[in-house]
């Protein structure tokens, strides 16, 4: 938010939501406002992704998903033990 007011938006310009925000709540904004584009990052559930595909079909708003671009990870893993060891190396 500080960011975004240091940047020289005004606070009218800004809504400042954590999310997930309920479905509820993000339909009430999307039809207050009169919103027919939504752009967010693909962020999963955590971030929303789901309530705003749904809406989006249910409203016929477009929405544009900004995906992150791939890393190379220098190591990668999906097994606690390896990722432990890999740690200890550096302790």
């Amino acid at each position: 938010l500080q960011a975004a007011l240091d940047s020289g938006f005004s606070p009218d310009r800004l809504i400042a939501l954590r999310p997930p925000v309920p479905i509820e709540l993000e339909r009430a904004l999307w039809q207050h406002w009169q919103i027919d584009t939504v752009i967010c990052k693909a962020s999963g559930a955590a971030g929303g992704e789901e309530t705003k595909l749904a809406l989006a079909l249910e409203l016929g708003t477009e929405l544009l998903l900004v995906e992150r671009p791939p890393l190379a990870y220098a190591q990668q893993t999906d097994c606690l033990e390896a990722a432990v060891a890999f740690c200890a190396q550096y302790c």
